[in-house]
């Protein structure tokens, strides 16, 4: 059996999900449209570490914006931290 998390779709875009064993312990610490973030905690019970499922915006203009979340997403723990997903190529190629 899995376990699941989700995040409804706006209209006909977007929609998130995380789905995992159901012998993993996993704690949801937020979320979003563009995020899932879970503590996960390991086979011993003491090693914690988080996992986020990311998704950039796709929106040009709004890019900055996926930038300030994964910024606040860093400054609120100090675990171990494996963020993963569709960053929507954050970096602008003109000023590389």
């Amino acid at each position: 059996m899995k376990s699941v998390f989700g995040v409804d779709a706006i209209g006909s875009s977007g929609g998130l999900a995380m789905f995992w064993k159901e012998d993993v312990v996993l704690t949801l610490r937020s979320f979003s449209r563009n995020y899932i973030d879970m503590e996960v905690i390991g086979n011993n019970e003491e090693e914690e570490w988080r996992l986020t499922g990311f998704y950039g915006e796709p929106n040009q203009t709004r890019r900055g914006e996926s930038w300030n979340t994964l910024r606040l997403l860093a400054s609120q723990s100090f675990l171990p931290w494996i963020c993963f997903g569709d960053f929507e190529l954050l970096w602008d190629s003109k000023k590389e």
